[in-house]
């Protein structure tokens, strides 16, 4: 199934993608008059949905996305991909006023230069701004 989310009632242009489900099994739905996507693959294993936003990509098991009010809920098996970096929780919600994604959970976050491990941070999309909260450990490599 692939849902192509944009124009006038939309904040932010997307492309998302359910993959690894048999044909006749639904993966998701989306109500039009709320502008809401639900999806959930947790009854396939290899089942994942996926969410492209310019350089963002965003994967998960369960994703609910507000297209017209730019907000979004992960859970389960959360990965987002950006530029070189690597982010990995049990959960995300991104908030598009803002331009900021919450990670709650077992966060990994895998860079070039290092990797960071913790159970929340948050990052913003637009400057690339990291923030730890809590306990966390980290390692940098040259």
């Amino acid at each position: 199934m692939v849902l192509l989310l944009g124009g006038a009632t939309t904040a932010r242009e997307g492309t998302m993608h359910i993959e690894g489900i048999p044909e006749d099994a639904s993966g998701g739905r989306y109500d039009t008059q709320a502008s809401i996507f639900y999806g959930d693959v947790t009854a396939f294993p290899e089942a994942v949905i996926s969410v492209l936003m310019d350089d963002t990509e965003i994967r998960a098991v369960v994703l609910e996305w507000h297209t017209r009010d730019d907000y979004m809920k992960a859970t389960s098996g959360v990965t987002v991909l950006q530029n070189d970096v690597t982010i990995t929780s049990d959960s995300m919600e991104y908030f598009g006023e803002s331009d900021e994604a919450h990670f709650l959970g077992n966060v990994v976050v895998e860079m070039e230069d290092g990797r960071f491990t913790g159970q929340r941070f948050i990052l913003n999309l637009e400057t690339e701004e990291m923030q730890f909260f809590g306990a966390f450990s980290g390692e940098f490599r040259d």
